[in-house]
């Protein structure tokens, strides 16, 4: 059997990880650790729903122990969570300051095949013009990560063919969120659903990254330096890379914030379903943060620059601090900085 909530499947022994969530509307606390779930609830309960489910049909691990499957549907968006894998591995998200729906999403898993570890991770942003945006990008992070964890268990060893596996399953997810006709604060009625997409595979030394979209990763060293390791599907990068605008430029325009790649309908030309492999050593690399704009806006606002405001805040903190306590003290910074946007930060520790 398995467990499951929130259509978070924990089919796979290595997902049990000790998630916990926070609804703003329910307070309602949820903790999964070890195989063994605890719903901790304040007097509200009218917005859970429990049900059970049969086990998912996957391929065994390493470890054949099996736990009980139970669901637990939220029917409303969850604006603050966090899920962690001991002190190594952990993601934070929160709604921000000035948002009413958090459609951020992100999660973390191990998964070991013969021997070897893989830690990942995966995140989304929804598209804040198109439908659904909290679905799209839930949807995306679970469906991605379990297809990743699918293909690792097929013996798959080629990492990016199973972060590739991982995004078109995602691709398929989102194409399959119902529209119900959201409209845009002005009356506009929203584009079908999407989101972006970024999944992390590290292994034997190696970040695997399969980026789609404007979420991003970087690495850092003890010191606090970072180092940038995608390159965003933007409309900056677009007019840059053609030689129609400087970086300068294109930074100061109010089409500066705008994203050229995601999940969701892509027209004859698919121009933005191209997603970006890239392969980078740890080195001497300490920390892997993977983030949502929501984050980088405020730690690193100018690509062209370093990210100083992101560096001073790794500097500030000890190295004895667990993942997720990373994780919290980069949101924080990011909400009491301004807070605009949805924001989502994950942490490998090195």
């Amino acid at each position: 059997m398995a467990l499951r909530y929130t259509g978070w499947d924990w089919g796979f022994p290595p997902l049990l990880a000790q998630r916990v969530r926070a609804d703003a509307n329910d307070q309602t606390r949820q903790l999964v650790a070890q195989g063994k779930k605890q719903l901790v609830m304040q007097e509200n309960q009218g917005n859970l729903e429990n049900d059970s489910g049969a086990d998912k049909s996957l391929p065994p691990g390493d470890d054949s122990e099996r736990v009980v499957k139970t669901v637990v549907k939220l029917r409303s968006p969850q604006t603050d969570f966090s899920e962690k894998l001991g002190d190594k591995l952990a993601v934070r998200s929160f709604v921000g300051s000035e948002k009413s729906r958090n459609e951020d999403y992100g999660t973390v898993c191990q998964e070991t095949v013969d021997g070897v570890r893989h830690y990942i991770i995966v995140i989304s942003d929804g598209v804040s013009t198109a439908e659904q945006g909290h679905v799209a990008a839930e949807r995306a992070c679970q469906t991605g990560r379990d297809e990743i964890v699918v293909a690792l268990r097929s013996n798959e060893r080629d990492m990016e063919k199973c972060l590739r596996r991982g995004i078109e399953a995602a691709q398929k997810a989102v194409l399959g969120v119902r529209s119900v006709g959201e409209e845009m604060p002005w009356g506009a009625t929203k584009s079908p659903p999407a989101a972006t997409f970024l999944a992390a595979i590290v292994t034997e030394g190696i970040i695997h990254l399969l980026n789609l979209g404007d979420c991003r990763a970087y690495s850092a060293t003890a010191d606090g330096t970072t180092t940038l390791l995608t390159k965003d599907h933007s409309w900056v990068n677009q007019v840059v890379d053609a030689g129609t605008m400087t970086l300068s430029d294109a930074l100061s325009s109010p089409q500066a914030h705008n994203i050229t790649g995601y999940l969701g309908p892509t027209g004859r030309s698919a121009k933005n379903f191209q997603p970006t492999y890239s392969a980078v050593p740890i080195g001497s690399a300490t920390l892997l943060v993977v983030c949502s704009d929501g984050f980088w806006n405020y730690a690193h606002p100018r690509q062209d620059a370093p990210a100083e405001p992101f560096e001073a805040e790794l500097r500030f903190l000890s190295n004895d601090k667990s993942a997720l306590a990373i994780a919290d003290h980069l949101v924080q910074f990011a909400d009491t900085t301004g807070g605009h946007d949805n924001i989502t930060v994950a942490v490998l520790k090195l």
